[in-house]
Formats: C-alpha cells, sequence, structure tokens
C-alpha cells in the first residue's frame, strides 16, 4: 500500500466512524424515548403524535395502542407523557 492509499483508507476510516457517531446520537434512530422529544416526533407540528411518525425502533412504534388512551389513533401531549412515565399505581390496604 502506497502512503497516498493509506493516507485515503485512514480518511475513509475516520469518516465512516463519525458517520456512525452521528447515526448514535440521532434521536430518532434507536434512542430510549426518553431522549425523543414529543415536538421531535410530531413532524406536522400539529399537536399530536401518529404511529407512522414513531420510528419503528422506538419501543412508542410497538406499544402506541397501549398509550393512545383515548383511542384516536394519535397520542396528545399526555398520552405521550404518560407513556413514557406511567402513573404509580397504588398499593391496595389489607
Amino acid at each position: 500500500m502506497n502512503k497516498h492509499t493509506a493516507t485515503t483508507a485512514l480518511a475513509a476510516a475516520f469518516a465512516l466512524a463519525l458517520s456512525g457517531a452521528a447515526l448514535a446520537e440521532d434521536p430518532m434512530s434507536t434512542a430510549p424515548e426518553a431522549e425523543t422529544t414529543f415536538e421531535a416526533l410530531d413532524g406536522n407540528a400539529d399537536g399530536y403524535v401518529v404511529q407512522s411518525e414513531v420510528p419503528m425502533e422506538n419501543e412508542l412504534y410497538n406499544e402506541f395502542a397501549l398509550a393512545d388512551q383515548d383511542d384516536d389513533a394519535r397520542l396528545n401531549r399526555l398520552e405521550y407523557d404518560q407513556f413514557l412515565n406511567p402513573p404509580e399505581e397504588e398499593e391496595a390496604e389489607e
């Protein structure tokens, strides 16, 4: 391998590593829901999140029907927040 080829290969490897790091930091990729904001998911800024706006890799995609408490096929801010932080159930007193 000549000096120019080695330099080019090193530069390509560095660029590939940087692109992988950028993807890892993308909140819309496979990041936990807590890092994916309501605003980021609400692509059309209508105040609701529909399932098609949620990446398939996000847990919310598979649990959308559970999060949609009023069954209107969209999540409002309260439903989204309750999905991320479900209210604690009180223990029954005996």
